[in-house]
């Protein structure tokens, strides 16, 4: 449990995750415009 596999990591690190992802296809698309 102290080193669970991506795919089973917590709905938190996930979210997180996502949240950065985000906000980088955010920036790449004001770089575009």
């Amino acid at each position: 449990m102290s080193r669970p596999p991506i795919r089973s990591s917590p709905s938190r690190s996930s979210r997180d995750r996502d949240d950065i992802l985000f906000v980088i296809q955010n920036v790449e698309d004001m770089g575009n415009e």
